[in-house]
């Protein structure tokens, strides 16, 4: 029995089991602060580390002279842009389930080998085999069971094609991992203890061999895992709290919904923890991630 049927058949079981469902993409609705939907507001975010991750994320998967390629949670086509601009691809796919990113990765890329789709990566819209690579950024975290996307990649992608994820790491315990999240999340604990219980920072994929155990089980051939690490660079301090009073994550909208006195007295702790001494100035952070690729047998 071939791989690909394999795939499809397991799949299919996995999908029946009680309370699974897939989640369907939706019409625009008007974003409010922490939900994915405003564009801009997520570029300021993290467009610009997401942009330097893709870089290093593709020279890890080395998709060689791959002509058909899938940007799998595309959103605002920081990925996308980077394949674009380093291959000679001649089909580049992104999909996404969020209307407001893929209308707006439309706009941001005019290469005419580059289309935006709106859909579930779950239930990708696309032929058996349609691809020579299937690549997901930061988007895995966003999955239920990331099961049901690999095996989705594994039936739109060739054999011998290649698979490859990557997810920011938020384990904290065997690296610098998320250092952005790690000094929020060890401040706002000291203001507010009780949000230990109400909110936790670290997210499903963020650790040492979460992505590499999906690849294994599904099966992919030749399936490799490495860290990669990129610096998060701010101007100063305000250039930093900016993006968790309007950034899409459910950072912002957990700040949003704290008090004024406990909001400002977390503000001027967490300034503290980044600056020290200083009255304000640069702020250089690093950000760890997880990449795994491998081949479709």
């Amino acid at each position: 029995m071939s791989i690909l049927l394999s795939a499809k058949q397991e799949k299919l079981r996995y999908a029946k089991r009680p309370g699974h469902t897939f989640a369907q993409a939706t019409t625009p609705q008007p974003p409010t602060p922490g939900e994915y939907g405003n564009a801009e507001a997520y570029e300021r975010y993290m467009g610009r580390w997401s942009t330097l991750l893709a870089r290093r994320f593709l020279d890890f998967v080395e998709i060689g002279k791959a002509q058909r390629v899938l940007d799998i949670g595309s959103g605002t086509g920081s990925l996308t842009s980077v394949i674009a601009a380093s291959t000679k691809a001649s089909r580049i796919v992104g999909i996404d389930p969020v209307p407001q990113f893929v209308q707006w990765a439309q706009q941001r890329l005019g290469d005419p080998r580059v289309t935006f789709e709106c859909g579930d990566a779950r239930e990708l819209p696309f032929p058996d085999s349609d691809f020579d690579a299937s690549l997901s950024l930061l988007s895995f975290h966003h999955i239920p069971d990331g099961r049901d996307a690999t095996y989705e990649m594994l039936r739109v992608t060739r054999a011998g094609g290649i698979v490859a994820a990557c997810d920011w790491d938020c384990s904290w315990d065997s690296g610098p991992g998320m250092e952005m999240f790690r000094v929020l999340h060890e401040t706002l604990q000291t203001v507010y203890p009780q949000s230990k219980s109400q909110h936790s920072f670290p997210r499903q994929y963020g650790g040492r061999g979460e992505l590499l155990g999906i690849w294994k089980a599904c099966g992919i051939r030749d399936a490799e895992e490495i860290h990669l690490t990129v610096p998060l660079r701010f101007t100063d301090f305000d250039d930093f709290w900016i993006r968790f009073i309007e950034g899409p994550s459910s950072v912002v909208s957990f700040l949003s919904a704290l008090s004024p006195s406990v909001k400002n007295h977390f503000q001027l702790e967490l300034r503290r923890a980044l600056l020290g001494d200083r009255p304000n100035g640069p702020i250089e952070l690093l950000a760890r991630a997880w990449a795994v690729r491998g081949r479709v047998p």
